[in-house]
């Protein structure tokens, strides 16, 4: 009887595993990683950026699950002159299948831009920022450049 019953659970087991993974479930998977991946401009959410006529200010958002590589983040005044400064706060360091130990953001980010004086004095309005990440399941995005205007200095930050 014993035999009997494990035989026709066997048998069960056969007909429907074809049924589960037809239905997208996957034996021993995480719920995250049946997930379809975001696109790149989701998981990484660049705001608009705040600018008090001597430093811009760049945030992103960053979805759970993914991180931005802190040494692909760089940023272009499309002016044709010099390139200012881009100060980043220190990443968290991350072991990369791709690229080895590197530093990531995750979650969100702020860093400041600060133009060439020759881009504020022209009153250069446009900064290229380009920037690339990763999803934890080993998925990396090309890198994303954004073209962005600058607002009117605020003197509220």
């Amino acid at each position: 009887m014993t035999s009997r019953l494990h035989a026709c659970l066997a048998v069960a087991g056969l007909c429907l595993s074809p049924l589960a993974l037809a239905a997208g479930f996957s034996w021993g998977a995480t719920p995250s990683s049946n997930a379809p991946l975001l696109k790149a401009t989701q998981a990484f959410v660049m705001q608009n950026p705040e600018w008090d006529g001597k430093q811009v200010e760049l945030k992103w958002s960053i979805a759970p699950g993914y991180y931005l590589y802190r040494d692909r983040i760089h940023v272009k005044a499309l002016d044709g002159g010099a390139t200012g400064k881009l100060a980043l706060p220190a990443g968290r360091a991350h072991n990369d299948p791709a690229f080895g130990k590197v530093d990531v953001y995750r979650d969100r980010l702020t860093a400041e831009y600060t133009p060439a004086a020759r881009a504020a004095e022209t009153g250069a309005r446009q900064l290229e920022v380009t920037f690339q990440g990763c999803a934890d399941r080993g998925v990396c995005y090309p890198p994303l450049t954004r073209t962005v205007s600058l607002p009117a200095p605020s003197a509220t930050r």
